[in-house]
């Protein structure tokens, strides 16, 4: 099998946060909104001002602030990196042998419960599902109040495969952001581009470096 030579060209890498928040500044300009990617890992795109926000050593939008918002310190596997699908999931195993009352949860392996389960059971009114959403919500207006004191904050979009399912739990974080501050609060929604948000923003990026450097794009023959 002949292989062939690696295009010639620049590499470049980004944060796949930093890359769903570009996606979504392309579809809804605006000056300040956070993008948070989650899913298994929680990130965080940040435009502030109209710019993306890096940080010196390109460490702006970790999530290591979560750590002072760990529900329940006697669950050592629960982290402040950790996305809504990785808790939901982690807080149904974890919950189904403690909690009270019924729950169709229990119908399934514990070692087989994942974050889809939760979100259906909830749908159907279940209260184990039903609670770990409240949980999750409570998070959300947390990071939500955090975003908005700290970065002024207009616009908190959900991104990733877990957007299409997230709708219950940005409802309940909505009824819990308070409304006594005298600022604005940040509207919350769900970002319609689902799974391919970090896609989108590769994209995004590698159109507006283009954009910015015709030139470096030029056949050598023709640049020179």
């Amino acid at each position: 099998m002949r292989i062939r030579p690696a295009p010639s060209g620049r590499v470049v890498v980004d944060n796949d946060a930093n890359l769903a928040a570009i996606a979504e500044l392309a579809l809804e300009p605006s000056a300040n909104v956070a993008t948070l990617l989650t899913g298994e890992r929680f990130g965080a795109g940040l435009i502030v001002d109209g710019r993306l926000l890096r940080g010196p050593r390109g460490g702006a939008g970790e999530m290591r602030f979560l750590d002072a918002f760990t529900d329940d310190k006697s669950l050592p596997e629960e982290g402040s990196t950790d996305g809504f699908g990785a808790l939901a999931r982690k807080w149904a195993r974890s919950g189904i042998n403690s909690f009270e009352g019924r729950t169709t949860l229990r119908d399934i392996p514990e070692e087989q419960i994942k974050a889809e389960d939760v979100f259906q059971a909830a749908r159907e009114g279940d209260p184990l599902g039903k609670d770990i959403i409240a949980r999750l919500g409570a998070r959300l207006a947390k990071i939500a109040v955090v975003l908005s004191s700290l970065l002024d904050i207009e616009r908190v979009v959900i991104a990733g495969g877990i957007s299409r399912a997230v709708d219950p739990v940005l409802e309940h974080a909505r009824s819990l952001l308070p409304s006594d501050t005298g600022a604005p609060l940040p509207e919350l929604v769900a970002s319609t581009l689902g799974a391919e948000a970090v896609v989108q923003g590769a994209v995004e990026s590698a159109l507006a470096r283009i954009r910015q450097e015709p030139s470096a794009f030029l056949p050598r023959a023709a640049a020179g």
